[in-house]
């Protein structure tokens, strides 16, 4: 029982999970009221199976599956706009997206007819989820070093242009003490002519 439980979970969790984190990668691409309802619905089902027996949750399967699959073709569909809208690593996240796709859809069919003939050369049809799955935690990973490796590339060159404004600024400063040094002068002349003038006038 516990063994099954843990089983459906894992595979609502997925779901759960997944939309936050495509909402954060591509946060125009994808809708904020779908990750909510996709989250929500995953709570509630995930609850649904915790706290009642195999037989019991196990009637709901097909529900299971229409969110599963429902996930499963909505993200890479996502994920293609991203690419459309010129993302940072949405093709590769596109990528092992359709790989899951592609090796869940395989896979069940594999389970419903139990004949498929894929990869005959490895030995007879096996499953194929567990290497997509590899594959697009690849893919996703080497999307979030990207984006980690952009933010410090960024970061460097805001640094640098930083560092050039208050270079040009320190090369500045001796000119406008310069500057400062001779408007004050011109003051004290002006004060200075200002007083004479004035002294005159009241002597006369």
């Amino acid at each position: 029982s516990l063994h099954v439980k843990i089983e459906y979970i894992s595979m609502i969790v997925i779901a759960a999970i997944a939309a936050p984190f495509l909402r954060t990668l591509f946060p125009n691409e994808t809708p904020a009221w779908l990750v909510k309802g996709v989250v929500l619905t995953g709570l509630a089902m995930g609850l649904f199976v915790l706290v009642t027996p195999p037989v019991v949750f196990s009637q709901g399967l097909p529900l299971l599956q229409i969110y599963l699959v429902g996930g499963t073709l909505a993200a890479p569909a996502f994920a293609a706009r991203a690419v459309f809208n010129g993302r940072a690593g949405a093709w590769l996240f596109l990528l092992g997206l359709l790989s899951v796709t592609v090796a869940g859809f395989h896979d069940t069919l594999l389970s419903i007819f139990r004949d498929l003939p894929t990869m005959l050369f490895l030995g007879g049809s096996i499953y194929v989820l567990p290497y997509a799955l590899f594959i697009c935690a690849l893919s996703q990973a080497i999307v979030l070093a990207m984006r980690f490796s952009g933010a410090y590339t960024q970061l460097e060159r805001a640094t640098a242009e930083l560092r050039d404004a208050h270079a040009e600024l320190d090369s500045y400063a001796p000119e406008l003490e310069e500057r400062v040094t001779d408007r004050t002068s011109d003051l004290e002349r002006a004060n200075q002519k200002l007083a004479r003038l004035a002294s005159i006038d009241g002597l006369t």
